[in-house]
């Protein structure tokens, strides 16, 4: 799945102030991995999308916000192609729902240009900016819930709240890993690699 889809403005079946707003968030991912967090502003955003500075301001109010609001965009494309792609393949057990979940992960990574250099920033920006670490908190506390959501839903025995949690994390933290290792040295993230780590977790937790 490519971002390009999910931030399309040329969808003429939406408003126009939708469209625009679209385009600013396009401009916006395309500004913070050409030029860097730092370097991003109110008027870099606006020549990128080739829209005037006030209607920037517009949509996300301060420069301390252009970070976050284009990453919860970029969390609610994975989240409604995850739910899409679930719907669609209907898993009949946890292990095709997991794959199902990190699937979407790698693919928009792969299909998207410079995602994972994005999550790099988010990840790096974190240790230094409180804002963005609280909002890669944030996204870690999602994808874990979700993923709670998945074990419940796909699991036949019970399992208390706690184990829950702990395998939630430890499949989150499994793909992250995975993405940012590769990521990091300049490589594709692996389906196929992921899979075989996924079998290894789950055979560990007996699940």
């Amino acid at each position: 799945m490519d971002l390009s889809s999910h931030w399309n403005s040329e969808n003429m079946e939406l408003r126009k102030g939708e469209r625009t707003r679209l385009k600013i968030l396009a401009a916006s991912y395309r500004c913070i991995v050409e030029l860097g967090y730092y370097r991003t502003t109110f008027q870099t955003i606006a020549d990128q999308a080739n829209v005037s500075q006030p209607l920037v301001v517009k949509t996300f109010k301060a420069r301390e916000n252009i970070f976050f609001t284009t990453a919860m965009s970029v969390l609610q494309a994975a989240m409604a192609e995850t739910e899409s792609r679930l719907k669609k393949q209907n898993p009949r057990n946890l292990k095709k729902a997991l794959q199902c979940y990190f699937d979407v992960s790698v693919d928009m990574i792969n299909q998207t240009p410079d995602l994972g250099k994005f999550y790099l920033n988010l990840h790096y920006l974190a240790a230094y900016e409180q804002p963005i670490k609280k909002l890669n908190l944030s996204i870690r506390q999602n994808a874990v819930m979700r993923l709670e959501g998945l074990i419940s839903e796909f699991t036949d025995s019970p399992i208390s709240k706690k184990k829950k949690l702990v395998l939630a994390e430890a499949l989150h933290d499994l793909i992250v890993g995975h993405i940012f290792q590769n990521v990091s040295l300049g490589n594709s993230p692996d389906k196929t690699k992921l899979a075989v780590l996924l079998d290894k977790l789950l055979l560990e937790t007996k699940h």
